[in-house]
């Protein structure tokens, strides 16, 4: 559950992926990004909030498969 208020000062309730691979802690305060005019769809702005996350490890992760696969061809 995420709780913030907007700029216009209402005070918004729901529910968004806050738990991922690393949770965070109930209670914290983090900065969030909300589309002003439906600010039920909201993201906490962090690393992992903004996909980054998930790009970065399916990147490294291809790469080393791409590393490992090449090398077993002997084209490494």
């Amino acid at each position: 559950m995420l709780e913030f208020r907007t700029a216009d000062g209402r005070e918004i309730r729901t529910r968004t992926d806050v738990g991922g691979w690393f949770p965070r802690r109930e209670g914290r305060e983090v900065p969030v990004l909300y589309d002003p005019e439906d600010p039920e769809q909201v993201r906490i702005d962090d690393f992992r909030g903004r996909g980054n996350f998930d790009d970065l490890f399916f990147a490294v992760g291809g790469a080393a498969f791409a590393v490992i696969g090449l090398s077993a061809l002997g084209w490494l």
